[in-house]
Protein backbone atom coordinates (compact mmCIF):
# COMPACT_ATOMS: atom_id res chain seq x y z
CA UNK A 1 0.00 0.00 0.00
CA UNK A 2 3.00 2.52 0.85
CA UNK A 3 4.30 1.95 -2.47
CA UNK A 4 1.19 2.25 -4.47
CA UNK A 5 0.83 5.73 -2.54
CA UNK A 6 4.40 6.99 -3.37
CA UNK A 7 4.07 5.97 -7.23
CA UNK A 8 1.08 7.76 -7.17
CA UNK A 9 2.42 11.01 -5.38
CA UNK A 10 5.51 10.70 -7.74
CA UNK A 11 2.96 11.10 -10.81
CA UNK A 12 0.87 13.69 -9.74
CA UNK A 13 4.61 15.59 -9.04
CA UNK A 14 5.29 14.98 -12.77
CA UNK A 15 1.89 15.41 -14.35
CA UNK A 16 1.48 19.31 -12.38
CA UNK A 17 5.56 20.18 -13.50
CA UNK A 18 4.43 19.40 -17.10
CA UNK A 19 1.29 21.70 -16.97
CA UNK A 20 3.19 24.27 -15.17
CA UNK A 21 6.10 23.81 -18.36
CA UNK A 22 3.53 23.64 -20.83
CA UNK A 23 1.24 26.73 -19.75
CA UNK A 24 4.14 28.74 -19.70
CA UNK A 25 5.23 27.84 -23.04
CA UNK A 26 2.08 28.72 -24.41
CA UNK A 27 1.89 32.07 -22.58
CA UNK A 28 5.68 32.89 -24.06
CA UNK A 29 4.24 31.70 -27.40
CA UNK A 30 1.14 34.63 -27.14
CA UNK A 31 3.51 37.17 -25.70
CA UNK A 32 5.86 37.10 -28.59
CA UNK A 33 4.59 38.93 -31.94
CA UNK A 34 5.01 37.17 -35.01
CA UNK A 35 8.54 37.24 -36.63
CA UNK A 36 9.42 36.23 -40.10
CA UNK A 37 12.15 34.09 -40.50
CA UNK A 38 14.22 32.75 -43.13
CA UNK A 39 11.27 30.32 -44.44
CA UNK A 40 7.76 32.03 -43.44
CA UNK A 41 4.99 29.92 -41.84
CA UNK A 42 1.49 30.75 -42.36
CA UNK A 43 -0.58 32.74 -39.70
CA UNK A 44 -3.51 30.65 -40.48
CA UNK A 45 -0.71 27.15 -39.59
CA UNK A 46 0.35 29.70 -36.55
CA UNK A 47 -2.78 30.04 -35.60
CA UNK A 48 -3.81 26.36 -36.01
CA UNK A 49 -0.43 25.39 -33.66
CA UNK A 50 -1.60 27.95 -31.07
CA UNK A 51 -5.15 26.33 -31.08
CA UNK A 52 -3.72 23.13 -30.86
CA UNK A 53 -1.30 23.29 -28.17
CA UNK A 54 -3.92 25.05 -25.96
CA UNK A 55 -6.69 21.75 -26.71
CA UNK A 56 -3.90 20.15 -25.76
CA UNK A 57 -3.04 21.67 -22.66
CA UNK A 58 -6.47 21.80 -21.41
CA UNK A 59 -7.11 18.02 -22.35
CA UNK A 60 -3.98 17.28 -20.17
CA UNK A 61 -6.06 16.80 -16.92
CA UNK A 62 -8.29 14.82 -18.43
CA UNK A 63 -6.16 12.70 -19.69
CA UNK A 64 -3.86 12.51 -16.61
CA UNK A 65 -7.58 11.65 -14.75
CA UNK A 66 -8.19 8.40 -17.12
CA UNK A 67 -4.87 7.28 -16.83
CA UNK A 68 -4.80 7.52 -13.05
CA UNK A 69 -8.48 5.65 -13.29
CA UNK A 70 -6.58 3.04 -15.08
CA UNK A 71 -5.58 -0.05 -12.93
CA UNK A 72 -2.26 -1.10 -13.00
CA UNK A 73 -0.69 -4.42 -14.16
CA UNK A 74 -0.73 -5.64 -10.60
CA UNK A 75 -3.99 -4.84 -10.13
CA UNK A 76 -5.07 -6.23 -13.66
CA UNK A 77 -3.13 -9.69 -12.50
CA UNK A 78 -5.17 -10.07 -9.47
CA UNK A 79 -8.47 -8.97 -10.88
CA UNK A 80 -7.27 -12.30 -13.62
CA UNK A 81 -6.62 -14.16 -11.33
CA UNK A 82 -9.70 -13.50 -9.37
CA UNK A 83 -11.71 -13.91 -12.72
CA UNK A 84 -10.04 -17.13 -13.26
CA UNK A 85 -10.30 -18.64 -9.77
CA UNK A 86 -14.20 -17.98 -10.16
CA UNK A 87 -14.50 -19.26 -13.51
CA UNK A 88 -12.82 -22.82 -12.16
CA UNK A 89 -14.91 -23.21 -9.45
CA UNK A 90 -17.89 -22.27 -11.56
CA UNK A 91 -17.02 -25.00 -14.07
CA UNK A 92 -16.04 -27.34 -11.48
CA UNK A 93 -19.03 -27.15 -10.05
CA UNK A 94 -21.09 -26.96 -13.49
CA UNK A 95 -18.95 -30.33 -14.49
CA UNK A 96 -20.01 -31.93 -10.78
CA UNK A 97 -23.43 -31.36 -11.31
CA UNK A 98 -23.90 -32.85 -15.44
CA UNK A 99 -21.83 -35.64 -14.19
CA UNK A 100 -24.64 -35.86 -11.13
CA UNK A 101 -27.07 -35.61 -13.60
CA UNK A 102 -25.83 -37.97 -16.44
CA UNK A 103 -25.66 -40.60 -13.99
CA UNK A 104 -29.29 -40.14 -12.53
CA UNK A 105 -30.40 -40.19 -15.75
CA UNK A 106 -28.19 -42.91 -16.58
CA UNK A 107 -29.37 -44.95 -13.62
CA UNK A 108 -32.83 -44.48 -14.83
CA UNK A 109 -32.25 -45.01 -18.46
CA UNK A 110 -30.77 -48.61 -17.00
CA UNK A 111 -33.93 -49.00 -14.67
CA UNK A 112 -36.15 -48.27 -17.68
CA UNK A 113 -34.86 -50.54 -19.75
CA UNK A 114 -34.53 -53.45 -16.82
CA UNK A 115 -38.56 -52.74 -16.77
CA UNK A 116 -38.99 -53.20 -20.26
CA UNK A 117 -37.52 -56.39 -20.37
CA UNK A 118 -39.42 -57.69 -17.62
CA UNK A 119 -42.32 -56.51 -19.05
CA UNK A 120 -41.56 -58.15 -22.37
CA UNK A 121 -40.69 -61.02 -20.76
CA UNK A 122 -43.71 -60.92 -19.13
CA UNK A 123 -45.80 -59.75 -22.27
CA UNK A 124 -43.99 -63.24 -24.02
CA UNK A 125 -45.04 -65.62 -21.34
CA UNK A 126 -48.58 -64.27 -21.27
CA UNK A 127 -48.67 -65.04 -25.24
CA UNK A 128 -47.00 -68.33 -25.12
CA UNK A 129 -49.56 -69.41 -21.88
CA UNK A 130 -52.58 -68.00 -23.52
CA UNK A 131 -51.37 -69.57 -26.90
CA UNK A 132 -51.55 -72.63 -25.26
CA UNK A 133 -54.72 -73.01 -23.77
CA UNK A 134 -55.89 -71.54 -26.83
CA UNK A 135 -54.22 -74.55 -29.05
CA UNK A 136 -55.29 -77.40 -26.72
CA UNK A 137 -59.05 -75.38 -26.47
CA UNK A 138 -58.88 -75.27 -30.31
CA UNK A 139 -57.48 -78.92 -30.80
CA UNK A 140 -60.41 -80.16 -28.60
CA UNK A 141 -62.74 -78.01 -30.43
CA UNK A 142 -61.13 -79.88 -33.66
CA UNK A 143 -62.26 -83.18 -31.89
CA UNK A 144 -65.40 -82.73 -31.29
CA UNK A 145 -66.41 -81.47 -34.55
CA UNK A 146 -64.41 -84.71 -35.79
CA UNK A 147 -66.70 -86.71 -33.90
CA UNK A 148 -69.67 -84.72 -34.46
CA UNK A 149 -68.82 -84.78 -38.23
CA UNK A 150 -68.09 -88.46 -38.29
CA UNK A 151 -71.44 -88.89 -36.23
CA UNK A 152 -73.53 -86.58 -38.19
CA UNK A 153 -71.41 -89.00 -41.72
CA UNK A 154 -72.15 -92.53 -39.92
CA UNK A 155 -75.97 -91.32 -39.49
CA UNK A 156 -76.24 -89.51 -42.91
CA UNK A 157 -74.73 -92.91 -44.62
CA UNK A 158 -76.85 -95.34 -42.83
CA UNK A 159 -80.05 -93.01 -43.47
CA UNK A 160 -78.94 -93.00 -46.81
CA UNK A 161 -78.55 -96.31 -47.24
CA UNK A 162 -81.77 -97.05 -45.55
CA UNK A 163 -83.55 -95.09 -47.46
CA UNK A 164 -82.12 -96.51 -50.38
CA UNK A 165 -83.02 -99.75 -50.11
CA UNK A 166 -86.57 -98.70 -48.78
CA UNK A 167 -86.47 -97.02 -52.85
CA UNK A 168 -85.18 -100.41 -54.20
CA UNK A 169 -87.72 -102.42 -52.25
CA UNK A 170 -91.01 -100.42 -53.51
CA UNK A 171 -89.79 -98.64 -56.65
CA UNK A 172 -91.46 -100.83 -58.66
CA UNK A 173 -94.62 -99.22 -57.40
CA UNK A 174 -93.62 -95.90 -59.46
CA UNK A 175 -94.89 -97.09 -62.59
CA UNK A 176 -98.47 -96.22 -60.71
CA UNK A 177 -97.56 -92.67 -61.14
CA UNK A 178 -98.13 -93.15 -64.94
CA UNK A 179 -102.24 -93.41 -63.68
CA UNK A 180 -104.15 -90.62 -62.82
CA UNK A 181 -104.91 -90.80 -58.93
CA UNK A 182 -108.56 -91.87 -59.44
CA UNK A 183 -107.22 -94.70 -61.59
CA UNK A 184 -104.49 -95.51 -58.94
CA UNK A 185 -107.22 -95.77 -56.22
CA UNK A 186 -109.95 -98.29 -58.62
CA UNK A 187 -106.64 -100.52 -58.23
CA UNK A 188 -105.90 -100.59 -55.25
CA UNK A 189 -102.48 -97.82 -55.06
CA UNK A 190 -102.46 -96.10 -52.42
CA UNK A 191 -101.49 -93.22 -54.09
CA UNK A 192 -101.16 -90.56 -51.38
CA UNK A 193 -99.16 -92.38 -48.91
CA UNK A 194 -96.23 -93.41 -51.64
CA UNK A 195 -96.01 -89.69 -52.92
CA UNK A 196 -95.29 -88.67 -49.98
CA UNK A 197 -92.86 -91.74 -49.19
CA UNK A 198 -91.28 -91.06 -52.43
CA UNK A 199 -91.24 -87.54 -51.94
CA UNK A 200 -89.87 -87.15 -48.27
CA UNK A 201 -86.92 -90.03 -49.16
CA UNK A 202 -86.29 -88.24 -52.48
CA UNK A 203 -85.48 -85.20 -50.17
CA UNK A 204 -83.79 -86.79 -47.95
CA UNK A 205 -81.24 -88.45 -50.43
CA UNK A 206 -80.81 -85.72 -52.06
CA UNK A 207 -79.76 -83.30 -49.39
CA UNK A 208 -77.06 -85.91 -48.35
CA UNK A 209 -75.82 -86.33 -51.89
CA UNK A 210 -75.46 -82.11 -52.04
CA UNK A 211 -74.44 -82.25 -48.60
CA UNK A 212 -71.45 -84.83 -49.21
CA UNK A 213 -71.04 -83.93 -52.78
CA UNK A 214 -72.06 -80.04 -53.56
CA UNK A 215 -74.49 -79.08 -55.75
CA UNK A 216 -73.86 -80.55 -59.25
CA UNK A 217 -76.63 -80.12 -61.95
CA UNK A 218 -77.98 -81.87 -65.11
CA UNK A 219 -77.04 -85.61 -63.81
CA UNK A 220 -80.37 -86.21 -62.32
CA UNK A 221 -82.32 -84.51 -65.37
CA UNK A 222 -80.14 -86.28 -68.41
CA UNK A 223 -79.30 -89.61 -66.71
CA UNK A 224 -83.18 -90.73 -66.20
CA UNK A 225 -84.21 -89.10 -69.71
CA UNK A 226 -81.30 -91.08 -71.51
CA UNK A 227 -81.77 -94.36 -69.33
CA UNK A 228 -85.62 -94.08 -70.28
CA UNK A 229 -84.65 -93.12 -74.22
CA UNK A 230 -82.27 -96.40 -74.14
CA UNK A 231 -84.75 -98.86 -72.09
CA UNK A 232 -88.32 -97.60 -72.07
CA UNK A 233 -90.11 -95.67 -69.06
CA UNK A 234 -90.47 -99.22 -66.97
CA UNK A 235 -89.09 -98.18 -63.28
CA UNK A 236 -88.25 -101.58 -62.20
CA UNK A 237 -86.04 -101.47 -65.03
CA UNK A 238 -84.41 -97.37 -65.00
CA UNK A 239 -83.89 -96.88 -61.75
CA UNK A 240 -80.61 -99.43 -60.79
CA UNK A 241 -79.65 -98.49 -64.40
CA UNK A 242 -79.64 -94.99 -63.53
CA UNK A 243 -77.81 -95.08 -60.23
CA UNK A 244 -74.79 -97.03 -62.30
CA UNK A 245 -75.06 -94.55 -65.53
CA UNK A 246 -75.17 -91.61 -62.88
CA UNK A 247 -72.42 -92.91 -60.97
CA UNK A 248 -70.44 -93.72 -64.00
CA UNK A 249 -71.21 -89.85 -65.78
CA UNK A 250 -69.45 -88.49 -62.82
CA UNK A 251 -66.50 -90.30 -62.52
CA UNK A 252 -65.74 -89.86 -66.62
CA UNK A 253 -66.50 -86.17 -66.02
CA UNK A 254 -64.19 -85.66 -63.31
CA UNK A 255 -61.38 -87.57 -65.30
CA UNK A 256 -61.96 -85.39 -68.21
CA UNK A 257 -61.68 -82.16 -65.66
CA UNK A 258 -58.61 -83.68 -64.12
CA UNK A 259 -57.30 -84.44 -67.96
CA UNK A 260 -58.00 -80.89 -69.53
CA UNK A 261 -56.79 -78.36 -66.78
CA UNK A 262 -54.09 -78.25 -63.90
CA UNK A 263 -56.39 -76.25 -61.87
CA UNK A 264 -59.61 -78.18 -61.21
CA UNK A 265 -62.49 -76.56 -62.77
CA UNK A 266 -65.52 -76.97 -60.83
CA UNK A 267 -67.26 -79.86 -61.76
CA UNK A 268 -71.08 -78.60 -62.50
CA UNK A 269 -69.58 -76.28 -65.26
CA UNK A 270 -68.72 -79.54 -67.12
CA UNK A 271 -71.52 -81.61 -66.01
CA UNK A 272 -73.68 -78.73 -67.57
CA UNK A 273 -71.32 -78.19 -70.98
CA UNK A 274 -71.49 -82.06 -71.44
CA UNK A 275 -75.02 -82.99 -70.32
CA UNK A 276 -76.64 -80.46 -72.61
CA UNK A 277 -76.15 -81.92 -75.84
CA UNK A 278 -77.13 -84.86 -74.13
CA UNK A 279 -80.14 -83.59 -73.30
CA UNK A 280 -80.94 -81.46 -75.88
CA UNK A 281 -80.87 -85.20 -78.47
CA UNK A 282 -82.68 -87.44 -75.74
CA UNK A 283 -85.39 -84.62 -76.22
CA UNK A 284 -85.64 -84.41 -79.41
CA UNK A 285 -85.46 -88.42 -79.94
CA UNK A 286 -88.22 -88.32 -77.22
CA UNK A 287 -90.63 -85.89 -79.36
CA UNK A 288 -89.70 -88.05 -82.67
CA UNK A 289 -90.87 -91.70 -80.66
CA UNK A 290 -93.94 -89.86 -79.33
CA UNK A 291 -94.31 -88.84 -83.04
CA UNK A 292 -93.97 -92.15 -84.63
CA UNK A 293 -96.42 -93.30 -81.83
CA UNK A 294 -99.17 -91.11 -82.88
CA UNK A 295 -98.57 -91.52 -86.46
CA UNK A 296 -98.64 -95.62 -85.76
CA UNK A 297 -102.10 -95.54 -83.97
CA UNK A 298 -103.45 -92.81 -86.54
Amino acid sequence: MNSQSGNSTQQNSAMDMLRKKNTRTVSELEQIPYQPQVYAIPIEQRKRESKLLADAVEFQPRLYQMIERLATAEELSDHCTRIQNIEAVYMEKTVREVVTENRKTAAQMQNLVEQAGKNQEQFILNCSETLSKSTKTLDSTIEKLHRRILKIMIATAVSAVALSLLACAVFWKLNFFCYSDSEATNIGFNIKRYRLLFLVSSTILVSVAVSVAGSIGWIGLVISLLVRTIIGTDNSDTLGLSFIMGATFLLLVDVINSLISSAELPISILTGLIGTPIFVICLLLKQREEKLTRYDKG
